[in-house]
C-alpha cells in the first residue's frame, strides 16, 4: 500500500509542479497497460466460457 501511496504523489506532485505535462493521462496508460498486455496472450483464459449443451 505504500509503494502504491507513493507512485501516486509522484503523479501529483508532477502535475503540479508541471500541468503541461498532462501527467494523469501517463498515469492511466500506465497502470491500465500492466493489466492489458497479459489479458491479451493466448495462455489467458476468458471470463465467458461456453459450457455446451443441456442434457
Amino acid at each position: 500500500l505504500n509503494e502504491g501511496f507513493a507512485s501516486w504523489i509522484e503523479y501529483l506532485a508532477v502535475d503540479k509542479c508541471y500541468p503541461e505535462f498532462d501527467i494523469w493521462t501517463q498515469f492511466v496508460a500506465d497502470t491500465f497497460a500492466r493489466f492489458l498486455i497479459p489479458d491479451g496472450l493466448k495462455s489467458s483464459h476468458p471470463i465467458e466460457v461456453p459450457i455446451g449443451k443441456f442434457p
